[in-house]
């Protein structure tokens, strides 16, 4: 299990509140379904039936519709996840240096918490070394590692915009 966190603006800044009205109605309806869940194996074969009804009558298999479970247990959801929820006015300059702050103190606490060095990571160590031999690679087309060459080419594209 792992948190979730939602960051939420209310306001749109590109003149496209609808739009941001319904994506904040779907991060709130994604918080409500982590915390409250679904368990309910009536509430699944109901959707199925409504499903099938709006698809023109074509039914879905149900393999054993009498049982407590549904018959696709991705389908239930259990509730009772962490989440963060987070809202404020507007994704601003000032609004982003304040998340990035909070992020930062919290990482630093959850260290505290849990005695970590969250600046000494072997992870990160194994990122500084790659990284070293991706400078080169990101400045000129070459042999790239094939993991990531895709990603240098569109790099590469996206900075001679």
């Amino acid at each position: 299990m792992v948190s979730a966190d939602f960051l939420l603006p209310a306001r749109s800044l590109v003149a496209r509140q609808a739009e941001q009205d319904l994506a904040a109605a779907n991060c709130l309806a994604q918080a409500w379904a982590l915390a409250a869940g679904d368990p309910s194996a009536e509430g699944f074969r109901t959707e199925l039936v409504q499903s099938a009804s709006a698809e023109g009558g074509r039914t879905h298999s149900v393999q054993n519709p009498s049982a407590e479970e549904p018959s696709d247990p991705h389908r239930s959801y259990a509730g009772n996840r962490p989440s963060t929820l987070v809202l404020f006015a507007a994704l601003d300059p000032v609004t982003l240096g304040k998340l990035i702050a909070l992020y930062e103190h919290k990482v630093f606490v959850q260290s505290v918490i849990w005695d970590v060095n969250p600046f000494d990571q072997w992870g990160v160590e194994l990122g500084k070394r790659l990284a070293s031999g991706l400078t080169a690679a990101e400045r000129s087309a070459g042999d790239d590692p094939a993991m990531i060459a895709g990603a240098l080419a569109k790099l590469r594209e996206l900075r001679d915009l």
